[in-house]
């Protein structure tokens, strides 16, 4: 067998060491460089602590920006998942009755 056909044949339960060997001999490397800055609505962000304050404003904000955008049934909805399970069910019931009565489902 091979020097190659050894290699694979000793990672062939590793499914990582496998990807390790075909990248090697493909000449890729797993080193990534991160951007060095972001284009936020037309601003260059470079700076570390403005990159990372941008992500953090993003992702505080979106689930609210989400919300607002759902119609109300939907809005009710996701208020009533985050109730406990103990009066979720009936609550469901509810709101599967107030539907019926609004939409005629």
């Amino acid at each position: 067998m091979s020097y190659f056909g050894n290699q694979f044949n000793r990672e062939k339960n590793n499914p990582k060491g496998t990807w390790k060997l075909i990248n090697s001999l493909l000449c890729r490397s797993n080193t990534k460089a991160n951007p060095s800055y972001f284009d936020l609505n037309g601003v260059h962000v470079g700076n570390d602590n403005d990159i990372a304050d941008s992500f953090n404003d993003y992702f505080v904000n979106i689930g609210n920006k989400i919300a607002t955008e759902l119609p109300t049934y939907c809005r009710i909805s996701t208020m009533l998942y985050l109730l406990g399970a103990s009066q979720q069910l009936h609550t469901v019931t509810n709101l599967i009755s107030y539907k019926r009565k609004l939409f005629v489902l």
